[in-house]
Order: structure tokens, then sequence, then C-alpha cells
């Protein structure tokens, strides 16, 4: 066992402890902590052998709390400088007892002639602080730690403490003793828990405790305060004493406030993750842009919802779907299916080309983290957990902090786009003097999607500024861009990222609903769809033979250009909308459900007028057949005769026919007649007059 200047020593058995101050040759020289002794020679040799036979144990230093404050500082300089001549002068001239009090008595001398009055005293509690603090600098600074009596309660004996009251009358306070200190109590549960200020919690305590009612000049009962209460300060100092920093800042802002903006942050984000695909984030938010109408461009349809899917090792975001679907577990669906499509393909749709290496990002994770809003239903979280096996873990509410590393991202991405956004909303909004951005807004959902997929693009390779790259990528030369992380992390680190089919992640994941099956294809949401499994299968033929039926689809809201079904467990078909409902693609369940919502009210809106003219000609219409059953009437009235009118209709039929033909006969204007040529230049006409005069001589027998 080898001993060393400045180790602590204990003895066993006993609560001394010892501190190495001089080694010597065969001796060294021990010095008692905490008591007011000098050091003491010991044989080495006895030491090292108490130390191999368990009788002596090394205790590890603790090191004190040295004040920081300019008065602190201050003095211990100058505590230093007095002392540090004796420590120059030699260290084993202080330990032997006619030598140290020689060398301290020329030292005092010394400062006394340079005006400096000290005493011998003070020089010895200077040594011995020094031997017990470790032989440091920091073993001079003052202790106020052990100034007073901390933890405990000073008695007043009688007489009013702390400082006087220099503006109130002398008499005015009190000293607060321990039948007090219910009343105090009284007092902090105001300010901690019924959130009053210190200053109305005080009122409160004098109001209540300290009053008493007094009759005026006037003989009235009036309440005034005793001049022997406690002050707001010693308020303060009780809640201070009995109640730590933790407990006064969760009592006052909530459970909920303190974890999300106070608590202390001691851990990090990504402590628990080692590659790409240990844990994905998802999150969604308000995008601060206004959108219009896909279908009205002069129509504004508010904010949509961004969702954004971010891979925690490398900040990459995995997955974005953007929508009108509040945040909630429906659009956070779409967000999922995205993280497993193909990103070129995904971006060719908004004529955006990249490279597969620029956004290489089309797997599941292993564990999923979102809020309890999101992935809380029951069946969704079934069905990802047994059909995708990934798993799922879910924040505790309003505790967006535990997934900050997503929530953060939704800041930089709307940093990234919002300068090239026309319908961006500024912080200034609302305000006073400021624009009203909504009237600003000019992209429909399609074009901001495409905005937001550049935003991402650009977010994936932007080196980050506070999550730096690990020493094995600088090594590497590689920056702390997000897609720099995941090339390393994918090659480094084994990634457990699984690879799933997009359309069974679809039908496990996406919203549900129902269709159904007709002749003229597979009717949903305003549109027809169809799909090679319905043709072979006849579904459509069956459906105009034998009556329609119901199908469960999963479907897009944010495009219903295609949705999903299942005609079998183990077989999943895409349908795509036939051309003549090509209007649809592109457009987001959101802008078509507001679409119809329109056409109703455009048609509510004429109802009284359309049903005020439908009602005149209705009218007509019944004034018509009234009066032609009144001229039929009369007309039989007048010929009883008349016979069965119902025979020679055919022939009555010919006869109004040539008579009709000939009413109906329209020529041009002529310098002759007008609006109609001469009999010899209308050949027509000639014939018609010709069959017209057979007809009649028929009629009359001929």
């Amino acid at each position: 066992m080898q001993l060393a200047i400045r180790m602590l020593l204990q003895e066993v058995g006993a609560d001394r402890v010892f501190r190495v101050v001089h080694l010597e040759p065969g001796l060294a020289w021990l010095h008692p902590v905490g008591e007011t002794a000098w050091p003491i020679p010991s044989p080495i040799d006895k030491l090292v052998a108490g130390l191999v036979a368990g009788e002596w144990i090394p205790k590890a230093e603790n090191m004190p709390s040295v004040p920081n404050t300019p008065v602190a500082l201050e003095r211990q300089e100058r505590r230093y400088a007095l002392v540090k001549p004796l420590l120059d002068a030699g260290k084993a001239d202080l330990l032997m007892r006619t030598d140290r009090f020689a060398l301290i008595k020329a030292r005092v001398d010394e400062l006394a002639c340079e005006g400096v009055k000290t005493s011998s005293q003070h020089f010895s509690d200077l040594l011995r602080a020094w031997w017990d603090g470790g032989m440091t600098y920091d073993a001079l600074a003052t202790r106020y730690d052990r100034c007073g009596g901390p933890g405990q309660r000073r008695d007043n004996r009688g007489e009013k403490v702390g400082r006087p009251n220099t503006v109130a009358s002398p008499d005015v306070g009190m000293n607060v003793t321990e039948g007090d200190w219910p009343r105090l109590e009284v007092g902090a549960a105001f300010f901690l828990k019924g959130r009053l200020t210190l200053a109305q919690a005080h009122r409160s305590v004098c109001l209540n405790f300290y009053s008493e009612f007094r009759e005026d000049d006037a003989g009235r009962l009036r309440r005034v305060l005793l001049d022997a209460r406690p002050s707001q300060r010693q308020l303060q100092y009780y809640i201070t004493r009995n109640y730590p920093t933790t407990v006064r800042r969760r009592m006052r802002l909530g459970d909920h406030a303190y974890e999300l903006a106070d608590r202390a942050i001691t851990g990090r984000a990504d402590g628990d993750v080692n590659a790409p695909g240990d844990r994905y984030e998802i999150d969604a938010t308000i995008a601060d842009t206004y959108l219009v109408s896909a279908y009205d461009e002069t129509r504004i349809v508010g904010r949509p919802v961004i969702y954004s899917v971010v891979d925690v090792f490398s900040r990459m975001v995995v997955g974005a779907y953007v929508g009108f679907e509040g945040p909630s577990w429906k659009g956070a669906m779409m967000a999922l299916v995205n993280m497993m499509t193909d990103k070129v393909a995904f971006c060719a749709k908004y004529d955006i080309h990249i490279e597969p290496d620029e956004w290489p990002c089309h797997h599941a994770p292993v564990e999923i983290m979102a809020d309890r809003g999101e992935l809380m239903s029951d069946n969704l979280g079934q069905r990802i957990v047994r059909d995708l096996h990934v798993g799922i873990s879910n924040v505790r509410p309003y505790r967006g902090d535990m997934k900050g590393i997503v929530e953060r991202t939704h800041g930089t991405l709307q940093r990234t786009w919002g300068p090239f956004n026309p319908g961006y909303v500024k912080p200034d909004f609302g305000e006073r003097g400021a624009i009203d951005y909504r009237k600003k807004g000019a992209l429909t959902l399609h074009e901001f999607t495409k905005q937001h997929i550049l935003a991402v693009l650009v977010h994936n390779a932007k080196p980050s500024t506070t999550h730096l790259p690990l020493p094995e990528m600088v090594s590497e030369e590689l920056a702390a861009a997000p897609i720099d992380f995941w090339r390393w992390g994918v090659r480094n680190r084994g990634p457990r990222l699984q690879q799933l089919s997009v359309d069974h992640v679809a039908w496990a994941v996406m919203h549900r609903g129902r269709a159904r099956v007709t002749a003229r294809g597979i009717k949903f949401k305003g549109g027809y769809y169809d799909c090679g499994f319905a043709q072979r299968d006849s579904w459509y033929e069956r459906a105009r033979s034998g009556g329609t039926w119901e199908v469960e689809v999963c479907y897009d809201p944010g495009n219903l250009g295609r949705v999903y079904l299942q005609p079998d467990a183990r077989t999943i078909q895409a349908l795509d909308l036939l051309p003549a409902y090509g209007d649809l693609d592109g457009k987001s369940l959101f802008e078509f459900e507001e679409n119809e919502a329109k056409r109703k009210r455009v048609e509510a809106a004429g109802e009284a007028d359309r049903a005020v003219t439908m009602a005149e000609r209705e009218e007509q219409m019944r004034r018509i057949g009234e009066d032609g059953s009144k001229r039929l009437a009369a007309k039989l009235k007048d010929n009883p005769d008349a016979g069965d009118r119902t025979k020679g209709i055919r022939r009555n039929r010919q006869v109004e026919k040539a008579a009709e033909a000939r009413r109906e006969t329209v020529a041009p204007a002529t310098a002759g007649v007008a609006g109609r040529l001469p009999a010899s230049r209308n050949p027509l006409d000639e014939r018609r007059r010709k069959a017209l005069a057979r007809l009649k001589t028929n009629e009359n027998g001929g």
C-alpha cells in the first residue's frame, strides 16, 4: 500500500480522520481533520501495516462548496496572501512546534510593520484550515456552511430580531414564534395552492388572524390590522424554509406545466437508441399557412395539418403527410403509410425528381413513439403490433417534450418553406396593424405538399448545429446532416429496419370505409373505381342482375385517386378511378366534402325561388288541363251522338300530322311575301296540299 500527500486515512472503529500532510524517510505527518490539534508524526511502516491489516482505510475526499460571490473571493485571496509566505518557507518547519511559532511570530511582525493588524491565533486557524481543506487554494475559502446553526431555529429572547423598520412605525412587526406557524401555513397554502400572489396571501393572513374590530369616532365598528403582525418577508421566509424550490414550483405551476417547462433536464432524448430504426417519433402540428380550395381558388379552406415521422438516431424525416385531418390517429396513419412508401415514386407524384440515395427511407422501425391521441385506438394499435410487428409507446398527456425531436423538426421545416409561402402566418398575426395573412393564401393542398416535401429534402441534407456527429463519423469525414447519420448508422450500427409491403401497411393503418359494388363500378365518395379482380370475377355484371352489395375499403383522405380492397385474406387490391371521374384524382376528402357542402348550400339558397317558379308553372299546367276538359265537355254536350270516339284514331292522326306539318312550315322572308315562298316555288308545300286533298276525298266516300 502506497502513502501519498493529501491522502485521507480513517481509523477503523473510530470517527477520527487524518490527512497525510508531509512525508519524509520513515516518517509520515498526520493532521487530525476538523480538530484544533497540530500534525503528529507516525512511522510509515506502522501505517502501511495497519492499512494491510485493515486497521486503517483510505477515505474519499469530499470537496466542500466554495462560495463565488465577489466578497467571498476577495476574502479567500486575502487569506491566501497572508499564509503563502509561511507555506513557501518550508513545510517541514511548520510541523515542529518551536519552528512553527517562530515563523508565525515573524510573519505577524512583518505585517505589523506594513500596517496590517493580525494575530498568531489567526495564522494558526489558517494553517489548520489549509490542512483540513486538502492543501489547495480552495482550502482557504470562506465556509459559510459552518456559520450559525444550519437547520436550527433561533430563539429571539424576547426582543425583535431582524432589520428594524425604517418606513413604518418601529412598533409594527413581531417575532414569529411556533404559535404563528399554523397561520403562516395557511398563507403558504394561499400562495402555493390558491395561485395568489405573495402580497395577496400575506394580506389574507393578516386579515384573518392579525386583525380586530374597533369603534371609530362615529361609533362604527371597523376592522383594523394589529401592529403585531408578520411581515410579507417573514411569510416568504417561512415558505422558502419549509418548501424546497422543486416543491414550490410544482405546486405553483401544476404537474403538467412543471414537467414540461420547469423540471431539470439531465438526460438525452436519444440516449437509448443505437442505430437507425430503433425508434421513430410521430407527431402532428397545424401549419402556419392558409390554403385555398383546389375546386375554386377564391375560397380559403384554412390551415392544413402536417404529420412528420422522424428517426431518433439520425433526425431523418422518414415519413411526411399533409392533409386537413385534425391531429389524430386518422391522419397519423397516412404518415405511417408514407413512411413505408418508396420516396422516389412518392416525389415523382409531385413532379419532384430525386435519386434513391437522397431519401432512402421506406422501412418500419422497432418502435414508434406518439401522442396518446394519435395511436391510442384499440383496433389500430392491435393491427400495428399484430400485423406489422411494430411496437407502440405513447407519451403521457401534455408531455410533448418527451418526443422533442419531432416537435423541434416541425419548427425547422416551417422556417424552411415559410419565406416562400404566400399564406405564411408570421408571429405578428392578430396584432394591431398586422396584415391579414389569410387573404394572402394562394396555394392548394397539392401545391403546399410539394413545397413541404422540398423542405424535408433540405432538412435531411442540412448539417445540424445541435446534433453533433459521432467521433467515428468525423474520422470518415461525414457531416452532421441527418442523411449522413442515416448512411453511417446503416453501415456501421446494424440497423433493425423492417421491410414491409406498402399495400399491407396501407391496409393495416389506413382509414376504413364502405364502398358499394354497382354495375357502373365500385362507388366510393362520389367516384367510381375499378380493379382487375372485380372484372375477372364479373362483379359489375352480378351487381346489375342480382343487386348491389357493400365491401370494406381503406383510403387516403388526402388523395381520393386510389383506394384499397381486400377481397380475400391474402390479397390486397388497389382500386383506381375510372377515367370519367378523374377530376377526383389528387383531391382530398376534405376538399371533396367541402365542395359537396357548397353545392348543397347553393341548391338550398335557390330553393325558395325555384319553388315559386315551379308552382307557377304547375298552376299554368293545371289551368291548361282544366280548359281542355271543359272544352271537350261542351263539345260532347252539343253533339251527344258522337258515337265511339276511340274509332279512327290512326286516320285522325294522319290528318292532324299533315295539318301540323303545314302549320310548322317556316321559310325565309322574300321580297314578295314575308315569311313564305310562293306556292309555285315550294314543291314540298305542293305535295302536302295534294295529300291533304286526297285524305278529304276519302273521308267524303270518294
